[in-house]
């Protein structure tokens, strides 16, 4: 939704929530079945998540290591993320 203004901790949990519980459900599925067949159907379902996240976990880099300020805000209208950070003297 291009119009929405999202602040930086709902924008960390929306961006990091799919990565961590796909992650999490595969590596205990990888455990849990004895099958090699679906343990490996498992296994590639888990490379191509990871690589789908690549996006999601570069702009969790960045708001770990550019935009800390908890009042920085992002606008996602898609293809394009525009970060919005507050001046150093406003309040």
């Amino acid at each position: 939704m291009p119009e929405i203004y999202v602040y930086r901790k709902a924008s960390l949990i929306a961006v990091l929530a799919p990565f961590v519980v796909f992650t999490i459900l595969s590596v205990v599925l990888l455990f849990v079945l004895s099958d090699p067949w679906l343990r490996f159907y498992t296994l590639l379902f888990l490379g191509l998540h990871i690589g789908g996240c690549s996006g999601d976990l570069y702009n969790t880099w960045l708001y770990l290591t550019r935009f800390k300020d908890p009042r920085t805000l992002t606008r996602d209208t898609g293809p394009v993320q525009t970060f919005y950070v507050p001046m150093e003297n406003e309040t």
